[in-house]
């Protein structure tokens, strides 16, 4: 390797590596990054394919790359965000929130819709409407980023 890397962020490529802990397509884009960088998204898309630029967004959210800075593009003319990796392990992506407020309330409704109305208790119809309303909370609340735990 020609360029600098901080130990921090050979620790962390060597961890990942060794571990497997980014999706192919993620670790694509992280190596390139790791042996090249900093690059455009752009220049990920020439390196590895079209659209390869969208893993970039997913490997910020797990904080193993940053934007460095920007370059004009020679083709458009057009400035980009240069990334670069950090020297962080993966956070874990925050989708089991959505991915359990998504799969409850769509239990609730199947519950709503298996209990003919006539035999529903008015302790289970208050039940399956709090439940509605805390989902709903929820829901807001995790779009926001302040999701509460049941």
């Amino acid at each position: 390797m020609s360029r600098d890397i901080p130990f921090t962020s050979r620790q962390a490529y060597e961890h990942i590596t060794a571990n497997g802990l980014l999706s192919k397509s993620c670790y694509a884009v992280y190596d390139l990054l790791f042996r090249e960088g900093p690059l455009t998204g752009r220049d990920v898309d020439d390196a590895l394919g079209p659209d390869a630029h969208k893993r970039l967004s997913e490997l910020e959210e797990q904080g193993v790359i940053a934007k460095v800075g920007t370059r004009t593009c020679a083709k458009t003319g057009q400035d980009g965000y240069l990334w670069e990796v950090t020297g962080q392990l993966p956070v874990p992506r925050n989708k089991s929130v959505k991915q359990y407020l998504t799969g409850t309330a769509k239990a609730v409704a199947e519950i709503k819709s298996a209990i003919p109305q006539r035999r529903r208790s008015p302790e289970l119809v208050a039940l399956l409407d709090r439940l509605d309303a805390e989902l709903a909370s929820n829901s807001a609340s995790w779009s926001n980023g302040r999701a509460r735990v049941f």
